[in-house]
């Protein structure tokens, strides 16, 4: 029998936050954090379905979600439908793998949670590190994720500074679309597609992808 969370939420009553086994999940990312757990493989439910995740909560205010992982020289191509599934955590250290554009949005979406993510910054919705440039970028964006969309500053590749909570944005050189870093015109862009209309990622003499991104649930 799983041991359940069972702790006073605000109003004083016992609140039941799971224990992240696959038989009694987590309720949220933030849930997780709320009971103690750190970082790693856990299961979270996600509108409403158990999901076997990796979940960060020791970093940046926590509960977050990592969705994607590209790896530097592959050539896994990451489209609407992912690479490597949806079924299983993607790993920091590992290769590329990327969950569907659907999965995604499930989770920057999910309002089902008994438990959404109340602590600090609670406009920051996304983060992404970006290998080649060694530096975080944050963003407020919440559905309508396009992975194969054309980096053009029109959706979730726009990371003005001016909006909340984006940051260390690094504008000062052409690295043409690098995977998570400035588009090819130096706009303040996050370009997690290929060049221009190209779509994806993969590696090839227009894109070097190397990063990973994840989603606040």
């Amino acid at each position: 029998m799983a041991i359940q969370q069972l702790m006073l939420g605000a109003g004083g009553a016992a609140e039941d936050y799971g224990s992240g086994s696959s038989s009694d999940p987590y309720t949220s990312a933030y849930a997780s954090m709320l009971a103690g757990f750190g970082s790693g493989n856990t299961y979270v439910k996600i509108k409403g379905t158990t999901r076997h995740v990796y979940v960060d909560n020791n970093d940046h205010g926590g509960a977050w979600i990592l969705v994607t992982k590209a790896k530097n020289n592959s050539t896994c191509h990451h489209g609407t439908g992912g690479s490597g599934g949806d079924g299983s955590p993607i790993s920091q250290s590992g290769g590329c793998h990327s969950y569907s554009d659907s999965f995604i949005n499930d989770i920057s979406t999910d309002t089902s949670m008994p438990h959404p993510y109340a602590g600090t910054n609670t406009n920051c919705r996304w983060k992404a590190y970006v290998y080649n440039k060694g530096i975080w970028i944050f963003g407020f964006n919440t559905g309508g994720f396009v992975s194969d969309g054309q980096a053009d500053g029109s959706g979730w590749d726009q990371i003005n500074p001016s909006y909340a909570n984006s940051y260390s944005v690094d504008l000062s050189g052409n690295f043409g679309s690098r995977g998570f870093g400035d588009h090819h015109n130096n706009g303040s862009y996050f370009a997690y597609n290929r060049h221009n209309s190209n779509t994806g990622f993969a590696h090839d003499n227009m894109t070097n992808s190397d990063g990973h991104f994840w989603i606040r649930h």
